[in-house]
């Protein structure tokens, strides 16, 4: 059975969120732009997830430069000593370094739209790692990818699709002559033929995009709930209150019957109707070769 967990948005908090596992970020290495802790506050977070028997997710996902190297190293030795459950990444060094210790199976990679066959999942499997699968895919296509047994899923959020390097908020500003910093607030933007209005942020590590809507699995979930390892409530830019009702519909959702799970859909429009399928009910656009 599927275990589900979310993205905590703060410490004093903690106690109220009804998961099996929490995620959370490091404010050194992570692309995360909301739920951000300091190395104290995660000692915290662990030592709680210990007590209570919750599983720890640490968020390690961003690009590593090369003069990082030697600051990430001395940082995952520190967080082998707290005992972290898994950690999600996307770049390379920080699989190398898990191999080395010959701590794989810790690992849950997570590069947002590139895990979308299930030879990519069972390449990773192969290596004792866990996926997250793209959500730009047909159910079909997840059920599929799914059925590897190593596969995570972000059930719930605002997904990210866009990530660069560059300060592209501050660059704007910049060439309109304006003053005004741009770092650390959330805006949103809108392409030039659609209306769909995108929250966009830049932080000290780069700038995001992310979707209109919230993406939302749910009518699904009994299909799906027995062939994932995690299901994920992303909770980034969504108020701390109104994350503990998604998550509380979620964990009910997980344990109800089928029949149920409709009327758990209509709450969870009502709590914000701003939810988007995205390829769920069409097969999405991949080339072959």
């Amino acid at each position: 059975m599927m275990k589900l967990v979310a993205d905590l948005k703060s410490v004093n908090n903690i106690g109220r969120y009804q998961v099996d596992g929490l995620v959370f970020a490091s404010s050194d290495f992570s692309c995360s732009n909301d739920g951000i802790f300091s190395w104290s506050e995660i000692e915290e977070i662990v030592d709680y997830c210990h007590k209570y028997n919750l599983i720890s997710i640490l968020n390690i996902d961003r690009i590593i430069e090369e003069d990082e190297l030697s600051f990430l190293y001395e940082n995952l030795e520190k967080y082998l000593k707290l005992k972290v459950d898994y950690y999600i990444f996307s770049d390379f060094a920080i699989l190398d370094f898990f191999k080395k210790h010959h701590l794989e199976d810790k690992l849950i990679y997570d590069p947002k739209t590139l895990i979308t066959n299930v030879q990519d999942a069972l390449f990773y499997k192969d290596q004792g790692i866990k996926v997250a699968i793209s959500n730009e895919l047909s159910f079909d296509e997840i059920l599929q990818i799914a059925a590897s047994g190593n596969t995570v899923y972000e059930l719930y959020g605002h997904h990210q699709m866009f990530y660069s390097k560059r300060a592209l908020l501050s660059n704007f500003s910049k060439s309109i002559n304006s003053n005004k910093s741009l770092e650390n607030t959330l805006l949103q933007i809108s392409e030039e033929k659609r209306a769909d209005l995108h929250p966009i942020y830049q932080s000290p590590h780069g700038t995001f995009i992310y979707t209109s809507y919230r993406y939302t699995l749910l009518l699904e979930l009994p299909l799906l709930k027995d062939k994932l390892i995690f299901g994920r409530i992303n909770t980034t830019f969504i108020e701390e209150e109104e994350a503990l009702e998604i998550i509380s519909l979620y964990h009910e959702a997980i344990k109800s019957d089928e029949k149920n799970i409709p009327a758990l859909y209509e709450k969870l429009k009502n709590i914000n109707p701003n939810i988007g399928r995205s390829f769920l009910d069409r097969k999405s656009v991949l080339l072959n070769d």
